[in-house]
């Protein structure tokens, strides 16, 4: 037998499976979160149509209109099972090679939340986490960047703390901001939520300027930051993104890394053809053998391939 029909409670913001005609005979099959994709397999498994289950994964919540929690297709990260935004409007760094800005130039819905000024869509702290998730927040911004107002922090990381079963990531080119909230502070500002990934973007030790790099902090302040985080070891994870990975000097690179001594980096290349001063296979070798000598896990990215001529 197959769902026949999906409701919702606005109150609780469930979506209502049922089977049969008119307001009265339903036979009622279970309920699902919205945004909750999760409880959809075992809502097939119970009866429930295809054809249903996939209504209800790409369905907006009626009521509050908010973002499903979208699952991770893997090209990101491997490891992130889930993403989630609540930031709006364009982020400040400019970075040329922003995959989210390249998207709101082809699509009008992108460009209707990505293209405008910074925001925040108070209706996405309405979605549901779950729990055993690994969630990377604000994928689509920089959550911690300068002109991110205190208060949108605070909100993002309240809600993550709703839901304490899950690990989350957060990325950002300003980890100086981290230490602000390594400790819950007073005055409505939490602390990051613990076994979080702490992670940075240092695509060069060269400071390329606003043309490549955009605004965001320049590569040395990065890397300082990330240092003086080498003490919250058995409280959160910290790692280093290279990606785009650009010109670099392979000694200095090292000692950057040495000296911030990630849980792990990933590395991976332009993908997208913004036509960025690279490196020559030979120096990503060397930086790769090199991490490898110091024991650092590296986490490369199939669009590394190119660069290394794979």
């Amino acid at each position: 037998m197959r769902c026949e029909g999906i409701s919702q409670n606005h109150e609780d913001s469930l979506f209502t499976l049922w089977k049969g005609t008119g307001e009265t005979g339903r036979e009622v099959w279970g309920t699902v979160p919205c945004g909750d994709d999760e409880a959809l397999p075992e809502a097939a498994a119970s009866g429930v149509g295809e054809a249903a289950v996939a209504v209800i994964r790409f369905e907006e919540c009626e009521r509050t209109k908010a973002m499903p929690l979208k699952k991770s297709d893997g090209n990101m990260y491997p490891w992130v099972t889930h993403t989630h935004s609540h930031l709006t409007g364009k982020c400040p760094h400019g970075c040329v090679y922003c995959y989210v800005q390249a998207m709101a130039k082809k699509f009008a819905n992108m460009k209707a939340r990505y293209g405008g000024a910074l925001g925040f869509d108070e209706k996405e702290l309405k979605v549901v986490y779950g729990s055993g998730r690994t969630i990377f927040v604000e994928h689509m911004n920089d959550l911690f960047a300068e002109e991110i107002p205190r208060t949108f922090i605070s909100a993002v990381l309240l809600h993550c703390w709703q839901y304490p079963g899950n690990q989350y990531a957060f990325q950002t080119k300003n980890p100086a901001r981290y230490l602000a909230y390594l400790h819950a502070q007073g005055f409505g500002m939490p602390a990051l939520p613990l076994g979080s990934f702490l992670g940075t973007t240092i695509e060069s030790n060269r400071d390329l300027g606003a043309l490549v790099m955009g605004y965001a902090p320049p590569p040395l302040m990065r890397k300082r930051a990330m240092v003086a985080l080498r003490g919250v070891y058995g409280h959160h994870l910290r790692f280093v993104t290279i990606e785009p990975i650009l010109d670099f000097d392979v000694n200095v690179m090292v000692d950057w890394l040495w000296e911030i001594n990630p849980d792990f980096v990933n590395i991976g290349a332009d993908s997208k053809g913004h036509g960025l001063p690279e490196p020559s296979a030979d120096k990503v070798w060397a930086l790769i053998a090199s991490l490898g000598q110091l024991g650092i896990e590296i986490r490369e990215k199939h669009n590394l391939a190119r660069l290394l001529g794979e």
